[in-house]
């Protein structure tokens, strides 16, 4: 009987038990903290990427048509640019659905074709946990 008596005490016994909880859920607790702190991180340099992306865009919106200055204000407003970052433009001519060239007269108004900027902004971000490439697009009409 004394040993009934002496694991009815062990199981009642009730002192520690906030530690054992505590020792279960903090790994948990530090894990999503880990990973929410790493999402932010890669969140925040896609805005600014982002941002970037919409300088250079603007400059056309606004009349420019200088590829090379549209190019130096996007890098200019990466802030917390990577190492690697870069904004790289491209022009795309297009008579309908079908590619053309700058040269190109389009249908029988023999109209120039419309001429697409496409801007990509690219970069390897790298967080505590992880390494990615971010690569982010785009296009824009222009006359």
């Amino acid at each position: 009987m004394p040993m009934v008596a002496a694991v009815k005490r062990f199981i009642a016994n009730e002192r520690g038990a906030a530690v054992v909880e505590m020792a279960l859920v903090a790994p948990v607790l530090a894990g999503l903290a880990f990973v929410s702190v790493n999402l932010w991180e890669a969140t925040l340099r896609q805005q600014q990427e982002d941002e970037a992306l919409r300088v250079a865009s603007q400059y056309y919106f606004n009349g420019g048509s200088d590829d090379s200055k549209a190019r130096l204000l996007g890098l200019a407003a990466w802030r917390n640019r990577p190492e690697d970052g870069d904004i790289q433009i491209t022009r795309l001519y297009r008579c309908g659905e079908s590619a053309a060239t700058a040269t190109t007269l389009c249908g029988t108004e023999q109209t120039p074709p419309a001429t697409i900027v496409k801007i990509v902004a690219s970069a390897t971000v790298e967080g505590a946990a992880f390494q990615e490439e971010q690569i982010r697009s785009e296009m824009v009409r222009v006359r």
